[in-house]
């Protein structure tokens, strides 16, 4: 009888250890759900201030929103968001011409989200980048890779980046006194 009385007091505590230990990961999941919701409510609000401070968004309140975004992808990774805060990142820095940072997290992107919804846009931007910033070799290998990846496009589509591939090794002043017939 005291092994049966024993044994169900050790079946007791061990519900109620599973009981408080199974509330404790629901808490602590509620928790982090809700400093999720806070840290996207705040990347929301300092989106709406730089849409309605355009365009004159002093470089700091950028700098600041790159840095909200970016620790966000960082804490989340793998949140749904994460992708889409390191794009607003990468649109920042294009924002305030740092094209060296926009293109590192562009980079970064790609490496990690290789699904990205938006990695059309970013392979674009990526060659561009290289090419405003004459790095010439990777812009060209950037809209290379662009046209292998998107081999469906638009015929007009398609004639551009093939202009742009032809135009590389000029400078933005040659082009224009191309283009201008000069």
């Amino acid at each position: 009888m005291k092994k049966l009385k024993w044994m169900l007091n050790l079946m007791a505590l061990s519900l109620f250890t599973f009981s408080c230990q199974s509330e404790a990961n629901e808490v602590q999941e509620e928790e982090q759900d809700f400093n999720e919701r806070i840290e996207l409510s705040q990347l929301d609000s300092i989106r709406t201030v730089l849409n309605d401070a355009m365009p004159a968004v002093p470089v700091d309140l950028f700098r600041k929103a790159i840095a909200m975004h970016l620790q966000f992808a960082e804490h989340n990774p793998d949140h749904e968001f994460a992708p889409v805060a390191l794009d607003y990142a990468q649109g920042f820095y294009e924002q305030i011409q740092d094209f060296r940072s926009s293109l590192m997290v562009i980079n970064r992107i790609l490496n990690d989200y290789p699904n990205y919804k938006g990695k059309q846009l970013l392979m674009y931007n990526k060659a561009t980048h290289h090419d405003f910033l004459r790095d010439t070799t990777e812009a060209r290998q950037s809209y290379e890779a662009y046209l292998k990846e998107f081999p469906n496009l638009s015929a007009d589509d398609k004639e551009e980046i093939e202009e742009l591939i032809r135009l590389v090794p000029y400078s933005i002043e040659e082009r224009i006194k191309m283009q201008s017939g000069l």
